[in-house]
């Protein structure tokens, strides 16, 4: 980024980053923009981040993962069925396209979703903190590691069996459900919790 001064207004000018790996190669590329990266089509992994992109192309058939945080998003293109990571946080997002069941990791925080998705089967980790979900889908039991934290949730149906890490902060939950046999973090402080949560072997806060 660099400042002009102009007419006594200063300029604010975004020098555009993309970087990009292709298959079989694990080198680092940098374009200045989408138009000009090659072999489009082999890309595994964009990062595409703190670009004040306002918008995206077609993603590539290839892509395994994405990384566009920190942009003016509004919305996404078509996922690609290999997908294995988005994140796609600090955005203006108020919807998420279907997701690939390939995906592994959602990070998708400070946007402002009031729904998800149905959840990939095989997702491990979610990070949906800071939006304006009243409610979760259906959790996976694939899912280890949960982050919904400053939202407006009321309830969570029920904790996947895997679940290790659990950080509910800053809702409006009265109960939770059956805590998991795989849990070691509990994070729910200010909310309006009922039940009392049974502490052994477990680290809550």
């Amino acid at each position: 980024m660099f400042l002009l001064f102009c007419f006594g207004v200063i300029i604010k000018f975004i020098n555009m980053k993309i970087k990009v790996k292709y298959v079989n190669d694990g080198k680092l590329y940098v374009y200045e923009s989408f138009e000009k990266i090659i072999n489009y089509d082999n890309v595994i992994l964009i990062r595409c981040s703190n670009n004040q992109l306002s918008s995206l192309p077609e993603l590539p058939k290839s892509l395994q993962k994405m990384y566009c945080v920190n942009n003016k998003l509004t919305s996404l293109p078509k996922l690609p069925e290999l997908l294995q990571e988005l994140y796609c946080g600090c955005n203006q997002l108020t919807l998420l396209p279907n997701l690939p069941n390939s995906l592994k990791i959602l990070s998708c925080s400070y946007n402002r979703l009031t729904s998800l998705p149905k959840l990939p089967n095989n997702l491990i980790e979610l990070n949906c903190s800071f939006n304006l979900l009243s409610e979760l889908p259906i959790l996976p039991n694939s899912l280890e590691y949960l982050i919904c934290n400053d939202n407006f949730l009321t309830k969570i149906l029920m904790f996947p069996i895997c679940c290790k890490n659990i950080e509910c902060n800053y809702n409006q939950l009265m109960l939770l459900p059956e805590l998991p046999n795989s849990l070691i973090l509990l994070f729910r402080k200010n909310n309006q919790l009922l039940n009392k949560i049974n502490y052994k072997y477990l680290n809550t806060f």
